[in-house]
C-alpha cells in the first residue's frame, strides 16, 4: 500500500456533492446560489465488509465564495494495521461559467512515514502553481507535461463543479490534475432506488444514483501500475437526508484491485457543531481556510 490513492479516491468521489439547492446562471456574472449554513457529513468506509475508514467533510458556501474540507483517517482494522490519515481543502469563487478555483492543498501520513504534501494556487497563469513534497523526480512517478495540466481544476472543486452543473443534474466530465496525477472524472444519472433501513447509515428511503468513472491520464507511479488501484466506476446514492438542506451522498461503492469499498452517511452536523477536528498533519497550517479565502489570500 504505497500510496494513499484508495482513501484519496473516496475523498474524492465523496468530494463535495453536496450542492446548492438553487445553480442557475444570473446576470452578473457569478452562479446564482444561496447561502447555506456550513455543512459536515460523517461517513464510515467498509473495505471487504470490515470498518476501515471513517471520513468527514465540511462545506462552506457563502457566494461568491465556497469552501471545502476533507479529513479521512484509519479505523477498525485498518487502525491495527497502520495509522493514515489524508486532509485536503480548496477554495474558489462560484462564476458563470463554472468553478474558479483560487487554492488547493492535500497532506496524508501512512505509518509515522514523512508527510506528502501537495499545494496549487490558481491565477492568471494558464496552468496552477504546484509545491509537491516529495516532488515528482524524487517520487518515482512521471511528471504531468504542461499541457495536459491546462484547464483542469483540484478534486475536489471538479466534482463539486459536476454536480453544480444543470441544477445537480450529474453530467460532464471534470478534468482533475491534483498536484501529482492528471485524471478526469466523469458522471451521469444511474436510476432511481430505494434504499432499506440498515444499522450500517441514518438514511432510508428513496435516493437518486449518480454513476462516476475515473479515466486515468498521467503522473502516475513508474515503477507499478498505480491506474489498477482506481475504481473504473464508482456509484453514489444521493438524497435529501439533511433536514433544510439540498440532495447529498447517503451511500457509496464501488470495487477496487484491494477489495469492494461500501461507504454510508452515518453523522451530520450544522453551523459550529460542523466544524472539522484540529489537523493532525504537521502541513495543515499551509491549508487555505475552508470558509473560502479570496483568490490571492494567504491562509494563516
Amino acid at each position: 500500500m504505497r500510496s494513499a490513492s484508495i482513501p484519496a479516491v473516496i475523498a474524492v468521489t465523496l468530494g463535495l456533492l453536496a450542492q446548492p439547492a438553487s445553480a442557475a446562471e444570473n446576470g452578473a456574472g457569478a452562479r446564482s446560489a444561496e447561502a447555506i449554513e456550513p455543512v459536515r457529513l460523517g461517513y464510515t468506509i467498509y473495505a471487504g465488509g470490515l470498518r476501515a475508514l471513517a471520513l468527514d467533510m465540511r462545506v462552506a458556501l457563502d457566494p461568491p465564495r465556497y469552501g471545502v474540507q476533507t479529513q479521512v483517517r484509519a479505523t477498525g482494522f485498518l487502525a491495527r494495521i497502520l495509522s493514515f490519515v489524508l486532509e485536503a481543502r480548496t477554495t474558489g469563487m462560484l462564476r458563470a461559467d463554472g468553478l474558479v478555483p483560487a487554492h488547493y492543498a492535500t497532506a496524508n501520513q501512512w505509518r509515522e512515514r514523512d508527510i506528502r504534501k501537495v499545494a496549487m494556487r490558481y491565477g492568471g497563469a494558464p496552468v496552477p502553481a504546484v509545491t509537491a513534497i516529495p516532488p515528482a523526480r524524487k517520487d518515482d512517478r512521471g511528471r504531468v507535461p504542461e499541457a495536459q495540466r491546462q484547464g483542469t481544476v483540484d478534486p475536489l472543486t471538479g466534482i463539486f463543479d459536476l454536480l453544480l452543473a444543470d441544477g445537480g443534474a450529474c453530467r460532464g466530465t471534470a478534468r482533475i490534475f491534483d498536484g501529482r496525477r492528471r485524471y478526469d472524472i466523469s458522471a451521469e444519472p444511474d436510476g432511481r432506488e430505494q434504499l432499506a433501513a440498515s444499522g450500517y447509515g441514518i438514511y432510508s428511503g428513496p435516493a437518486q444514483v449518480c454513476r462516476l468513472s475515473v479515466e486515468t491520464i498521467g503522473g502516475f507511479w513508474n515503477t507499478m501500475d498505480e491506474r489498477k488501484r482506481y475504481p473504473d466506476a464508482v456509484r453514489i446514492w444521493l438524497a435529501e437526508a439533511v433536514p433544510g438542506a439540498p440532495p447529498v451522498p447517503v451511500r457509496l461503492q464501488m470495487d477496487t484491485s484491494y477489495a469492494a469499498i461500501v461507504g454510508h452517511l452515518t453523522a451530520t452536523h450544522r453551523g459550529d457543531a460542523a466544524e472539522l477536528p484540529e489537523s493532525r498533519l504537521d502541513g495543515a497550517a499551509e491549508l487555505p481556510s475552508a470558509g473560502g479565502a479570496k483568490a490571492g489570500q494567504r491562509a494563516r
